[in-house]
């Protein structure tokens, strides 16, 4: 019997320890399955913390001409990313309104009979950054704001829109710290920039433009950006800036497009290019060399009736009408007919039969003044049957001020060297070679120049004085001479002296353009000669693709875009003419050609 109690004592003292054990085991897991919910919650706390810090950055036009895009846009957009808390709309100050860099507005806005109602939560955190102005009035007229408001209330009904503008120029630091309040903004933000791209050109240089554009947007590259030709430059470096915080390294391109596009229409010097698109991230493949662009213009001479004209406005006037064309270039080249110096003009006046009728001295003044309306950096070729007017005095003192001015320039006038320009541009190894069929090296020697630039694995551009004056057919012997240096290495050719315009060649994997005829001339005397052509052309690893344009010359007013009709003579008469593909004639006939390597 004491052996049964004694097994039962046993028996109840293991049921208590296991009871004791279950409870403690279980006060265990419930203690642990509470901190992993504590854990969990704090997890999902953050991660719910850090998605409503999300910023979406887009870009879109202002001008309505685009109106279907810009809807067509912003559907594709809002299908995707519906909930905002906020809009944040950034418009460049068009008027230069108000006295601040940057403005915002803080009161309701009435656009028609709607009010769209201000956020005062916003306004409030933005007027602890002192660099912001409110300024209410600054808006009245500002069509890159009002245009776009109620479309973006067509998608984002119940989301308010706090607008800014920027003035043209708005100091890089104020940009950043405005970029850095917008990038703090607890919850979802959408920036907006109501951007346009290209204005004034034709459709073949706006798109030119445009690319270069989307070369900077591609990979948010701020260096240069006041060169594009945008009506905001402001406005991209705050999205660059904005970009960093946001897990944003490049851009999507969704159209690009043009108001001459659109209406299937060239509009010469009206027209305006639009980019829309939105800021993403994305695995970068990055190409061996970034694209170049570099504008060719003919044969310029500041001296005879330019000089004359030039003391009543200076000469910066005469690319007034198209000053945005020389926008956006990696570099801009022409030919330098005469030489810069402070001596007296003695070709003013003179008649034909006088010699120093033709020859040809500049005065710094006039050259630093039509200079500096070329907006990209300038590159010069002074090798020519002018370089010598004054002789080797002139040329000497001409190179000298170039110099000291930081004036780039090529053309081997006195075999000292001077024939080769080399450059590194966006990281592409170029070298630009002068070929004087006058004076200076002669063929053989050019053409033992480009050789060694080939071997070097440059890309080369050779720049020539050759052919017959006022002659718009090509002689055998100058496109011997062209072929001559494309087999040597030459990729592009571009002709000076014949002052007319002459055809385009592709040859091999190379575009020879036999003459552009004069940029900057006192010769009226026909419409060949008035005429001025400008060809663009980007240089990327696989293609060359050039935009040409014809213009005309105005005595005063300087240069203009020529209009539909003699456009379209000039280009049916190039597509005849340049000996290319057929499909390449197709596409001189609205003035573009485009050949792969």
């Amino acid at each position: 019997m004491k052996k049964i109690i004694l097994l039962l004592q046993i028996a109840i003292s293991l049921l208590l320890v296991y009871i004791i054990f279950f409870h403690v085991v279980k006060l265990y897991i419930n203690k642990e399955t509470k901190n992993i919910r504590v854990e969990k919650a704090i997890i999902d706390k953050k991660k719910a913390k850090k998605k409503e810090n999300r910023i979406s950055q887009i870009i879109i036009p202002h001008h309505l001409f685009a109106e279907t895009e810009i809807n067509s846009f912003l559907k594709y957009f809002s299908d995707k990313n519906s909930n905002f808390d906020r809009i944040i709309l950034i418009s460049p100050n068009h008027f230069d309104a108000g006295n601040g860099e940057i403005i915002m507005r803080s009161s309701d806005f009435k656009i028609g009979t709607d009010i769209f109602v201000a956020n005062n939560a916003i306004v409030n955190e933005f007027l602890k950054n002192s660099d912001v102005h409110v300024e209410n009035d600054a808006f009245t007229f500002e069509h890159g704001i009002f245009n776009l408001i109620p479309i973006l209330d067509d998608y984002y009904e119940d989301v308010s829109v706090t607008p800014f503008i920027l003035r043209l120029g708005a100091n890089n630091e104020k940009l950043n710290k405005l970029a850095k309040n917008i990038s703090s903004l607890s919850g979802s933000t959408l920036v907006v920039y109501s951007i346009d791209f290209s204005h004034t050109l034709d459709r073949n240089f706006s798109y030119l433009h445009d690319l270069k554009a989307q070369d900077k947007l591609l990979k948010l590259n701020k260096e240069n950006l006041e060169n594009l030709d945008i009506d905001c430059p402001e406005c991209l470096k705050v999205g660059f800036e904005i970009a960093k915080n946001a897990n944003q390294n490049s851009f999507e391109v969704y159209q690009r497009t043009s108001a001459a596009e659109i209406a299937n229409n060239d509009f010469p010097g009206e027209n305006t290019s639009y980019i829309l698109g939105e800021f993403i991230n994305k695995k970068l493949i990055e190409e061996e060399k970034e694209r170049v662009y570099i504008l060719f213009g003919g044969d310029v001479m500041l001296d005879r009736q330019i000089r004359t004209y030039s003391r009543l406005d200076g000469v910066a006037n005469y690319f007034d009408n198209i000053d945005r064309l020389f926008w956006s270039w990696d570099a801009v080249v022409f030919n330098l007919e005469g030489v810069i110096g402070e001596r007296k003009s003695l070709s003013v006046g003179m008649p034909m039969s006088n010699p120093n009728h033709f020859r040809f001295t500049f005065s710094k003044e006039n050259f630093f003044d039509l200079a500096d309306s070329v907006s990209s950096p300038l590159i010069v070729n002074d090798g020519n049957n002018h370089s010598l007017d004054f002789g080797y005095t002139g040329i000497d003192e001409s190179r000298k001020i170039l110099k000291d001015n930081e004036f780039e320039f090529f053309g081997d006038i006195k075999n000292e060297n001077h024939n080769v320009l080399r450059k590194n541009i966006n990281g592409r190894e170029m070298s630009f070679l002068s070929y004087n069929a006058f004076r200076g090296k002669n063929l053989d020697e050019t053409i033992e120049d480009i050789v060694k630039e080939k071997m070097n694995n440059r890309d080369i551009v050779v720049y020539t004085h050759w052919g017959t004056e006022y002659k718009r057919n090509i002689s055998f012997q100058t496109q011997e001479i062209a072929h001559k240096f494309v087999d040597a290495g030459a990729k592009i050719v571009i002709g000076s002296h014949p002052h007319v315009a002459q055809p385009i060649e592709i040859y091999k994997d190379s575009i020879i353009f036999y003459s552009l005829g004069n940029l900057v001339f006192d010769q009226f005397f026909d419409s060949n000669v008035s005429q001025r052509v400008l060809a663009g052309c980007m240089l990327s690893n696989t293609k060359i693709t050039c935009a040409i344009s014809p213009f005309e010359h105005k005595r005063v007013e300087g240069l203009i875009f020529q209009n539909s009709n003699k456009r379209k003579k000039f280009f049916d008469w190039l597509s005849v003419n340049s000996e290319v593909s057929a499909l390449q004639k197709e596409s001189l006939k609205s003035g573009m050609i485009e050949f792969k390597f």
